[in-house]
C-alpha cells in the first residue's frame, strides 16, 4: 500500500485494491474561504481556465448545506464576512437568496453548492459496508472530547457483524493518535474524508460515497445530503450527537440559536431517517439534487463569473477593493 495512505486511511488489507485510487491530500495555503476543501480548485480544473494559478476570489461561496429556517445572516456566514455587505454571496437555495435581500445585501447570487461539482471516480461500490459519520470540530472550535464520541464508537461495535466492514469517516482536524486508536482497538476502520486546506477533500468524499453502500450519521450535516446525493442508502441512528453537546468554546448567542434551530429542525422535516438500524437506511436522490443545486449557474464557467474571475469585471473588483480599504483606512485614523 502507498504509504501517503497512512495519512488518510487504516490498513486494511482486504481492501487495499479498492482505495488504490482514492484521492490522496494535495494541501494548499488558504486564502479566503471560497478555496475551502478545494472548490475553487474544482472550479479552476472544470472551467478550463488558463491561468497557471488559481485566481483570488471576490465572493463568498456558501460551502455547507442550510435546509432549515436560518433567521439571521450572522447564522450563515462568518460574522466578518456577513457585515460585508457590498461583498457578493453565493447561497444554494431561493430562500437563503431572500434572507439575503432582506438584510440589504447588495449582490446575492445563486449556484449549486461546491459538491455538485465533483466528478465521480466510478469506484465499485462494496456490497453491506457502511460509511460512519461522527460529529466533526470546525476551524474555529474543536471538539474537547472524546466521551461522546466513544460512544457513538461503542453502538458502531454492537452492530459490527452485521455489515462487510465499517468505515468511521473523520474530518483532517480530529484525525488525532488518540481518536484512531479508539476505532481500531475496537476493530473498526477510520478514513480521513474533509480536509480545509487540501485540493482533492472535495474529490475524496465522493469517491468515499460513490464506495460504500450505507452511510448513517450521529448528528445531521452536510454529509447527509452529499450521501443521498451519491446514492447511498442513509440513516441517523445510535446516540444523536449535536455540536452543542459536545463543544464549549464561546460563541455568538445568535449562533448558538440556529444550532438549536437546526437540530430541532433536523428531527421534524427529517424523522424517517431516524431508524433503528443503519441496514434500513433509505435513498433518495431528486430531493438531494433539490436541496444542492438551485437550478442555476451549473456550469463552472458561471461559477468562475460570480467569483469575479474574468475581465473587465475583475478590474473594477480590484478598484472596489481598494476603495475600501482606503476608506477604512480613513475612518479609522
Amino acid at each position: 500500500m502507498n504509504k501517503s495512505f497512512n495519512r488518510i486511511l487504516s490498513e486494511n488489507e482486504s481492501l487495499e485494491e479498492q482505495f488504490s485510487h482514492i484521492p490522496l491530500p494535495s494541501i494548499f495555503k488558504l486564502r479566503s474561504a471560497v478555496e475551502r476543501f478545494g472548490a475553487a480548485h474544482q472550479i479552476l480544473k472544470l472551467s478550463q481556465n488558463l491561468r497557471p494559478y488559481l485566481p483570488r476570489s471576490f465572493a463568498y461561496w456558501q460551502h455547507g448545506w442550510f435546509f432549515w429556517p436560518v433567521k439571521y445572516s450572522e447564522g450563515l456566514f462568518a460574522f466578518e464576512v456577513s457585515s460585508k455587505r457590498d461583498y457578493s454571496f453565493i447561497v444554494s437555495s431561493e430562500y437563503l437568496y431572500q434572507l439575503l435581500i432582506k438584510e440589504d445585501y447588495l449582490y446575492p447570487q445563486k449556484a449549486p453548492l461546491p459538491f455538485y461539482f465533483t466528478e465521480t471516480l466510478k469506484p465499485n461500490r462494496i456490497k453491506n459496508s457502511l460509511l460512519a459519520m461522527p460529529p466533526h470540530s470546525a476551524e474555529r472550535e474543536r471538539i474537547e472530547s472524546l466521551k461522546l464520541i466513544k460512544l457513538y464508537l461503542d453502538y458502531l461495535v454492537s452492530i459490527k457483524s452485521d455489515f462487510e466492514t465499517i468505515y468511521v469517516c473523520l474530518f483532517s482536524l480530529d484525525a488525532s493518535p488518540e481518536l484512531c486508536n479508539e476505532i481500531t482497538k475496537r476493530g473498526l476502520f477510520w478514513v480521513i474524508g474533509g480536509w480545509p486546506d487540501d485540493q482533492n477533500s472535495l474529490q475524496r468524499l465522493r469517491y468515499l460515497f460513490e464506495t460504500f453502500e450505507y452511510v448513517s450519521l450521529s448528528c445531521m450535516s452536510s454529509a447527509f445530503i452529499y450521501a443521498l446525493y451519491c446514492n447511498c442508502k442513509v440513516s441517523i441512528c445510535g446516540p444523536y450527537i449535536t455540536e452543542y453537546s459536545i463543544q464549549s468554546s464561546e460563541r455568538n448567542q445568535i449562533v448558538v440559536d440556529e444550532l438549536f434551530r437546526f437540530h430541532e429542525y433536523t428531527k421534524f422535516k427529517y424523522k424517517n431517517f431516524f431508524l433503528k438500524h443503519p441496514a434500513e437506511g433509505v435513498q433518495n436522490y431528486s430531493h438531494a439534487l433539490d436541496e444542492i443545486s438551485p437550478k442555476t449557474n451549473e456550469d463552472p464557467k458561471d461559477i468562475a463569473r460570480l467569483l469575479g474571475w474574468n475581465y473587465p469585471e475583475r478590474g473594477m473588483l480590484y478598484l472596489n477593493g481598494l476603495k475600501r480599504r482606503i476608506h477604512r483606512s480613513i475612518f479609522l485614523s
